[in-house]
């Protein structure tokens, strides 16, 4: 899964490069996004749920709000924003293949052939036909 998201980001979402152009702010956001979560993970560490929260919450909000100062330092943009863009897009991948496996149900073998000779095979046909229909009139 990794290996396949990895090549699906480099081949259809732009690899290491950001979401839009750096001029409008696109490594103003990773960091913002850092502050905001070590900020959130202090605060909450501050007001714990549990006991174990009054310690490591506040230790990974000064970790995430350090990592944000780091990726504002000027010489490591250029070294460290393309390797967050990449995972940043490898994980939002990663995420939607398990959200999907964890969704929608396991079929077995004779579900997935029924439906595959049952349903698609007879609608491929069908718009092999109209395909074939339009190319014969010349409207394709």
């Amino acid at each position: 899964m990794i290996t396949v998201s990895c090549i699906a980001t480099l081949l259809y979402l732009g690899g290491w490069h950001p979401l839009w152009p750096e001029k409008y702010g696109s490594s103003l956001l990773v960091p913002l996004l850092f502050a905001a979560s070590g900020a959130i993970m202090i605060y909450h560490g501050l007001n714990p749920a549990r006991e174990r929260d009054k310690i490591s919450l506040p230790a990974f909000g000064v970790i995430f709000i350090g990592i944000a100062g780091a990726l504002m330092f000027p010489p490591m943009v250029p070294f460290i924003m393309p390797i967050v863009w990449f995972s940043l897009k490898v994980f939002i991948i990663l995420f939607i293949f398990i959200w999907i496996r964890g969704t929608l149900p396991r079929f077995r073998y004779d579900q997935l052939m029924h439906f595959a000779w049952g349903f698609l095979f007879p609608v491929s046909m069908i718009c092999l036909f109209f395909t074939a229909l339009l190319v014969a009139a010349g409207w394709a």
